[in-house]
């Protein structure tokens, strides 16, 4: 398995030359493990932080209970491809005017 980079290493590298066995250990090393969140908080945010209480907006219920941890809007967010498509929209305009 030959491994072709885009550009040169520093070094003058340009590929890397892998048996299959080795091309695959080295390519599931980088899948993560099911179950397992990608996401990790840390700082106040972090599932123990002393003030994660203070910066988490929670709902309250009618009779003053805790209701649980509210959802932020989703309205104004777009997909990484949708936001890519229209600035590419914006910039082939601003070219016509």
């Amino acid at each position: 398995m030959l491994l072709q980079f885009r550009q040169p290493w520093r070094d003058g590298t340009t590929h890397l030359v892998f048996d299959p066995i080795e091309f695959l250990g080295r390519l599931a090393v980088l899948v993560p493990r099911p179950r397992i969140n990608l996401i990790l908080y840390h700082g106040v945010l972090g599932p123990r932080a002393a003030w994660r209480p203070e910066v988490v907006r929670r709902e309250t219920s009618h009779d003053g209970s805790d209701a649980g941890v509210t959802e932020a809007p989703r309205r104004g967010l777009l997909r990484p491809t949708r936001r890519r498509r229209r600035a590419a929209g914006r910039v082939a305009n601003a070219g016509q005017s």
